[in-house]
């Protein structure tokens, strides 16, 4: 039943927190004011602008929370792709203004001027070259940083997919060189990587294969090979989650280097 209640048609929570701060304590300069109005009334004439408007708005997150976590360093990667989109709005916002003459000749074009619009789109593009576009919802998964962002990076994950990709292959080159069927490879948390074989052929097994478990329909093996494997692949995604972690700190210091200049881009689109 508040005022806000009744007239919020705001898309962001930084912009219904500016309407809320604006009616808690009106201004009384006349220019500001008169500012305001004519803001809105270009603003009211223009709907197919206006509509488009609140569609990149709506696509920005809350500029102000996010640098406050980069700055606590609790920022995780999704939260750093948030900030990258959020500044996609910016110039969005700008074309969509001046697209349309009415909006273009109100005050609207002045508030998306005040950021620093370079230092904006300098940081944007660092966050694009540095993120994966779909990072894993943990570091020990792999994946948060892009290829082509950290040469050494780029040599780890290509030694890392080159030992997995000959596990996922090992089935089939069992099966041709020892005449098995119904083999396949895989690992858990318990038993590691493991081969496992049909009970109807598990007799057939090779001697070198080590039996590790049995199971109501198959077996389990080790080999030598497959060990050595293991332990390489483990190196590696250790290896690989401590240099995503050190990259992925450092793109956060770098987001919460630039507090102010978000904290800025998020006052404009909240106004």
């Amino acid at each position: 039943g508040s005022l806000l209640a009744t007239i919020d048609e705001t898309v962001t929570s930084p912009g219904r927190r500016r309407l809320g701060e604006w009616l808690a304590r009106p201004r009384r300069d006349r220019e500001t004011i008169e500012t305001r109005l004519d803001s809105v009334d270009a603003l009211g004439s223009s709907a197919l602008a206006r509509e488009r408007l609140r569609e990149e708005l709506g696509e920005a997150s809350d500029l102000a929370r996010l640098a406050s976590k980069a700055t606590h360093g609790s920022a995780d990667a999704g939260d750093l792709l948030r900030v990258r989109d959020a500044l996609d709005v910016l110039p969005a916002a700008e074309a969509v203004i001046e697209d349309d003459a009415t909006l273009a000749d109100s005050p609207l074009p002045e508030i998306l001027q005040r950021p620093d619009r370079q230092a904006a789109a300098e940081l944007r593009a660092e966050l694009d070259a540095a993120l994966a576009e779909e990072p894993p919802a943990s570091l020990s998964e792999g994946g948060l940083i892009a290829r082509g962002y950290d040469e050494e990076l780029d040599e780890l994950v290509a030694e890392y997919d080159e030992a997995v990709d000959w596990l996922d292959t090992l089935a089939e080159r069992e099966k041709r060189q020892h005449g098995l069927s119904h083999v396949s490879v895989d690992r858990n948390k318990t038993d590691g990587y493991y081969i496992q074989v049909g009970k109807s052929v598990a007799g057939q097994a090779p001697e070198h294969y080590r039996e590790i478990k049995t199971l109501k329909n198959s077996k389990r093996f080790v080999t030598e090979e497959l060990e050595e494997r293991e332990r390489a692949v483990l190196r590696l995604e250790e290896r690989r989650e401590e240099l995503e972690r050190r990259l992925l700190g450092e793109v956060r210091d770098r987001v919460a280097a630039e507090a102010e200049l978000l904290q800025d881009v998020g006052r404009a689109l909240a106004e």
